[in-house]
């Protein structure tokens, strides 16, 4: 259900009917339980940028003050996998083959 409605959300998105921050939103507060914290909205659309980029190894700065399994930042491939966010990645085949 979650990835489903993820998969919409984004279509949405492409559409030009809803901003990429809204749809994050969205996923992040409702397609999550618990539910990630509005102030991770940047940290996924930067890693969704930077995994469309193919830069998976990349870190990503959480905000002042947050911290994600005792870490301050995390590379682009570990938020995407915790964050589920492989329904916006635009090269999604590319990133889990092995």
């Amino acid at each position: 259900m979650g990835y489903g409605n993820a998969q919409g959300m984004n279509r949405h998105v492409k559409e030009g009917n809803v901003q990429l921050d809204t749809a994050l939103l969205w996923h992040l507060t409702s397609n999550h339980y618990p539910p990630v914290p509005e102030a991770m909205v940047p940290v996924a659309r930067k890693a969704i940028e930077l995994a469309n980029l193919g830069e998976l190894d990349t870190d990503i700065q959480f905000p002042d003050g947050w911290v994600v399994n005792q870490q301050s930042k995390m590379e682009v491939s570990k938020i995407v996998e915790i964050m589920h966010l492989d329904a916006f990645i635009e090269q999604e085949d590319s990133l889990w083959t092995n």
